[in-house]
């Protein structure tokens, strides 16, 4: 970035992008910044952020993609412009049961019958049966 983490353009930008986060801390992590940025933004918040980040930097972003942000559509885009083809797959979420994967707190998303649910661990003091019981 070709400035420092003050610059109004981009807390602009990242408070409207990145809106689960104050401005300043959204600027703090380069990648989700840029991914938002490259997802979310409109024609002004493009042009504010290409001032400040140069192909590398995107390129970069793209490379690191958080799963979850992009759409195909911004995926695909952002790939052409910057000539990183042929196009990769997305960034997936994986689910707890698959290596490499993390459940979130306590609970772990189980895939039945009508989609993902989350499944607690049993309460304290209370022994799960077992199917040979």
């Amino acid at each position: 970035m070709d400035s420092d983490l003050t610059n109004f353009d981009l807390l602009e930008v990242a408070r409207r992008v990145v809106w689960f986060k104050a401005p300043h801390e959204a600027l703090r992590n380069q990648v989700l910044f840029l991914n938002h940025a490259m997802t979310y933004g409109d024609v002004e918040d493009v042009l504010a952020i290409r001032r400040f980040y140069d192909d590398a930097a995107l390129r970069d972003s793209l490379r690191k993609a958080h799963p979850g942000i992009f759409d195909p559509r911004s995926w695909a885009y952002w790939h052409t412009v910057l000539g990183m083809l042929p196009v990769p797959p997305m960034p997936v979420r994986r689910l707890s049961s698959e290596p490499g994967a993390r459940s979130a707190g306590d609970c772990s998303l189980v895939r039945g019958q009508g989609g993902f649910s989350r499944r607690s661990p049993p309460a304290h003091g209370s022994a799960e049966q077992s199917p040979s019981s």
